[in-house]
């Protein structure tokens, strides 16, 4: 008993050292729950294949492009959506920044209104500082088919990310 006690100097005594910590800890975690303002602007091509390994017995329609985006830089993204261009679409990408860290996204909603084609994305998770990113993205579509499977698009989006 008496080593703790005694076993400390006045100095030790006085430390914040927990204190300091769970503010750190709280910081981290205030910062990480803010929806920071998320917006992208890109383009790329499509191609359009039928049942894939992917996709099977829909319709595959493989994205890849380039943009600029806050919190990315320029970025590169793939996706592969499955449709059968009617009542079933789901999505899965990847943005990958400058520096090399990954975003993941997904699907959310699609459709058209008097402004053209738009989809909605959920962002879950990624590397390096994305790794627990989550947030959501509002995308406009420019899509222009240069043959029957294969088309090139522009896009703008809006959003929010927390990482």
């Amino acid at each position: 008993m008496a080593g703790l006690v005694f076993g400390c100097s006045p100095e030790e005594l006085d430390a914040p050292l927990a204190s300091t910590a769970l503010q750190s800890n709280e910081t981290e975690l205030t910062a990480k729950a803010v929806h920071r303002p998320f917006k992208l602007s890109g383009e790329g091509t499509l191609n359009v294949a039928a049942n894939t390994t992917a996709c099977p017995g829909l319709m595959q329609l493989t994205v890849n492009g380039t943009g600029n985006a806050t919190h990315l830089g320029k970025f590169e993204v793939s996706l592969v959506w499955c449709t059968n261009f009617t009542d079933i679409n789901y999505a899965t990408g990847t943005q990958v920044a400058a520096n090399g860290d990954e975003l993941y996204f997904r699907l959310a909603g699609m459709g058209y209104d008097a402004d053209g084609e738009w989809a909605d994305y959920v962002y879950e998770g990624g590397t390096g500082r994305f790794e627990n990113a989550n947030g959501e993205l509002h995308e406009r579509i420019y899509t222009t088919f240069v043959d029957p499977v294969n088309a090139v698009y522009t896009s703008t989006a809006n959003g929010w990310l927390s990482y």
